[in-house]
């Protein structure tokens, strides 16, 4: 768009670090619930391969605490372990808010505190 400027918001190194932890926390929260309920569900590493025709050690990749798999392959996992899942864009300052509030790691985002919001995560239910 010609003519236009955009103008970026500048934050601090440690406040960007601090909302990229808060975003792979919410990331690994979110496979580790669907790796509970797959364990709950008593469905083996070896069935959940079959059902998705790949091989029980992209399973285990998958579920290794540093995978980053791709949003097609959640589904599918997801699927496998006749799991729903949805999705929620939201700003990162308010994903960051909520992580603070769990963690106790106060980094000024924006200059003004705020109430922990609410995060929309569909978690299994472990009795």
């Amino acid at each position: 768009m010609r003519g236009y400027k955009v103008k970026l918001m500048t934050h601090s190194k440690k406040a960007m670090k601090a909302k990229a932890k808060a975003l792979l926390a919410s990331q690994r929260e979110f496979l580790d619930s669907l790796v509970a309920l797959r364990k709950k569900a008593g469905i083996s590493q070896d069935e959940v391969a079959n059902r998705m025709g790949v091989s029980q050690s992209a399973i285990s990749q998958f579920e290794h605490y540093d995978a980053n798999p791709t949003l097609s392959t959640i589904r599918r996992y997801a699927l496998a372990v006749d799991a729903s899942i949805s999705y929620r864009v939201s700003s990162s300052a308010t994903l960051y808010q909520e992580y603070e509030s769990r963690t106790n790691n106060h980094v000024s985002v924006s200059g003004q505190e705020a109430a922990p919001p609410y995060v929309d995560w569909e978690k299994p239910i472990l009795a």
